[in-house]
């Protein structure tokens, strides 16, 4: 459902190719975003799928790459497309170092609507390949 967009989303914002929704291990991943979701209301009405996540993400990397204002520096240069749909609170959330590794953290809540039987639509084309 929303988990595709979510992840494409926040990818695309924050400029890490990898987003996952696991906990960060023991030795956690560097530059990679966990999307811990707390709370998905979902409802369907009208062919529609409407969601409310709320959640937190959490990336750990080396402090250089990582200075507080990340976050927001990121958010601001987003594409307006990517983050209309998002409210980030709790940003810049320190949660600890490990020498020269950084653990940041933001809390988001993300509206999320779109179809919700893909199937019934209007084919525009079909690509063919015959062996």
């Amino acid at each position: 459902m929303f988990e595709t967009e979510l992840k494409a989303r926040m990818s695309r914002i924050f400029g890490l190719p990898i987003v996952r929704f696991d906990l960060p291990s023991e030795t956690p991943e560097q530059q990679c975003i966990f999307l811990r979701v707390d709370s998905p209301k979902v409802s369907f009405r009208d062919n529609r799928q409407h969601a409310r996540v709320t959640g937190q993400m959490r990336i750990f990397a080396n402090l250089e790459k990582m200075p507080y204002g990340f976050f927001a520096k990121r958010i601001n240069e987003a594409d307006p497309d990517d983050i209309v749909d998002f409210f980030f609170h709790d940003i810049e959330e320190n949660s600890g170092y490990y020498k020269d590794i950084v653990e940041r953290a933001a809390s988001f809540v993300f509206f999320f609507d779109s179809q919700y039987d893909p199937s019934k639509g209007t084919i525009t084309s079909i690509d063919l390949e015959t062996e």
